[in-house]
């Protein structure tokens, strides 16, 4: 969750959010003193404010009862370019200095120094919160809400309300967000989004549930198919999919992804599915077909935000093999998808041997081997791996990928036994 979309959830104007988290950002200032003083300047007040933080003026008056310039009982009204020059105008003619904007810049110090474009809060802000900063670290907290203001129950106040926008605003356990493919429509008579790939997407989605909710601080939101766009909000996000074909002999688990983000999720949990045991031979390309590569759940994710996102088919469940291996009647299936998301998101709640293991020295045996074809679906290798063969065909398409990660600055190596040497040759 971004420092904006915390201070939305306390209830900050969504006009003005970002522009109190860059200032905050900008000044040093934690977020919290902000939300103080837009709650105490011009807080909600439903229903004509639903928000803290309202470009409006003040509601000042003298001692005597004579009211400051642009001020209306019982009235908010919003600081705009022309009547902020009828401001300045009444300023001008002896009339008293108003509260202006979200943060109620109000002395003339302030407001000439602040310049002309004051009623503008892309202006008023940046500028109240900077100065509030400098108060702050100037003479303390307590100190400097009284200054800000004048009055002491002000400062008391506002220092009761600094501990209850510290928890609004405190940085909260990390979300991984699980989309349940298809769950939620009617099920589809065909090879996708049918009952059996629900039934599995919400088996393997509770695994995820097991091995990640409360578990190195992260929270899981298990979400249908087509939740609001708001519940895709979050720190990472996978949708579980089964695929589907109508040639029995297609297998194969793959993951789709759209940005740099979701790919090195998607990459560390296709890594950690094969290390608890899914076969190496049984994956697809990534982002094989176009409604993997451009899946609409991993975009609604982005647009939230929530750039970890990548779409997870688990198997072929059209193809017996892997039916066999993700439904399982134990629920190893479900589990090595829970854990592998949950490796990936660098949570260890099993020992989980390394990704590979560096081409240094050693045997055979010492080795972890990817074929061309593990290697060339993600162009990444994680150090230096070695590159088995298993045909010449294979060996082509292995050295059009070594060569690419080499120009990339990678590490890869090629290892072929005598036999493999010879099947690779046609000779074996």
């Amino acid at each position: 969750m971004t420092q904006v979309d915390r201070l939305l959830a306390a209830e900050v104007n969504p006009a003005y959010a970002r522009l109190v988290a860059d200032a905050c950002l900008a000044h040093d200032l934690p977020p919290e003193y902000a939300g103080v003083l837009l709650q105490m300047e011009t807080g909600k007040k439903l229903p004509t404010r639903p928000y803290h933080g309202n470009n409006i003026y003040g509601h000042d008056r003298a001692t005597d009862g004579t009211l400051a310039c642009m001020t209306v009982i019982g009235a908010d009204i919003e600081v705009t370019e022309a009547n902020y020059q009828a401001y300045l105008a009444c300023v001008a003619a002896g009339g008293r200095r108003n509260g202006v904007g979200p943060l109620q810049i109000t002395h003339w110090s302030l407001q000439d120094a602040a310049g002309p474009r004051l009623w503008d809060p892309a202006v008023s802000i940046p500028f109240g919160i900077k100065h509030f900063a400098g108060l702050r670290r100037a003479y303390g907290d307590a100190t400097a809400f009284l200054r800000w203001n004048g009055k002491q129950t002000y400062a008391d106040r506002a220092m009761t309300l600094l501990s209850e926008w510290e928890q609004l605003l405190e940085d909260p356990m990390p979300v991984l967000v699980v989309q349940m493919g298809h769950v939620g429509r009617p099920p589809n008579p065909g090879s996708v989004g049918t009952a059996r790939e629900q039934d599995n997407a919400r088996k393997a989605a509770d695994a995820v549930v097991r091995h990640v909710h409360g578990k190195g601080g992260w929270g899981v939101n298990v979400v249908i198919a087509d939740p609001p766009d708001s519940a895709y909000r979050g720190d990472a996000f996978v949708a579980l999919h089964c695929d589907g074909s109508l040639d029995p002999g297609s297998r194969g688990a793959s993951f789709g992804y759209q940005g740099a983000e979701g790919t090195a999720f998607a990459v560390a949990t296709w890594q950690a599915y094969v290390r608890f045991g899914w076969p190496a031979t049984s994956l697809k390309r990534d982002n094989y077909t176009t409604n993997l590569a451009l899946y609409y759940g991993v975009r609604k994710a982005i647009n939230q935000g929530n750039d970890r996102a990548f779409i997870f088919e688990m198997a072929t469940t059209t193809n017996p093999e892997d039916r066999a291996l993700l439904e399982a009647a134990d629920g190893s299936g479900y589990d090595r998808v829970g854990r592998a998301v949950a490796a990936a998101l660098g949570i260890t709640d099993m020992p989980v041997p390394p990704a590979t293991t560096p081409a240094t020295a050693g045997t055979e045996e010492d080795f972890m081997y990817l074929t061309s074809h593990e290697l060339g679906r993600s162009a990444l290798a994680v150090g230096p791996v070695l590159v088995e063969l298993t045909d010449a065909k294979e060996r082509n398409e292995a050295q059009r990928v070594i060569d690419l990660n080499r120009a990339a600055g990678r590490e890869v190596e090629l290892k072929l036994s005598a036999t493999t040497f010879k099947a690779a040759l046609g000779e074996a």
